[in-house]
């Protein structure tokens, strides 16, 4: 058996790099032959896919959250098949939250406490997008 999981964490551990890895993520977000990952791993494809430059698909990755919206969740199940779920109310599924911004808009850390920022967007198919993303001015201790 393979799967997602292991080849993710290749990507993001930098075991593989530049085309190498660009052509494994690829492989891993169209190969459904794969163990896929659940809701919670997902951050980390997502992550994975935005590291290897492959960032302009991760709108397109957001099926398992389309579906649980057209079904009427209002919160997100702990795994995709949502009619199965112990509960509908799991934080780790509320990534597309902050990744809205980290990925699509790239508005990100590049240093202790957002110290320095890097901008990076992943727009896809728009030609545009607006967001804003409250960076502390303070240093907090």
């Amino acid at each position: 058996m393979y799967s997602q999981h292991t080849n993710i964490l290749a990507a993001l551990a930098e075991v593989v790099n530049g085309a190498e890895a660009n052509q494994l993520m690829e492989k891993v977000i169209t190969d459904t032959s794969l163990t896929q990952a659940t809701i919670y791993f997902k951050y980390y494809v997502h992550q994975a896919v935005a590291k290897v430059g492959l960032g302009d698909r991760y709108l397109n990755l957001l099926d398992d959250w389309r579906d649980q919206l057209a079904n009427g969740l209002t919160t997100w199940a702990e795994i995709s098949d949502y009619n199965n779920s112990r509960s509908d109310c799991h934080a780790w599924g509320s990534s597309p939250n902050v990744e809205l911004f980290r990925i699509v808009l790239g508005i990100d850390s590049d240093g202790p406490g957002f110290q320095k920022v890097s901008v990076r967007p992943h727009l896809a198919r728009f030609h545009r997008q607006e967001g804003k993303s409250h960076i502390p001015t303070e240093k907090f201790l």
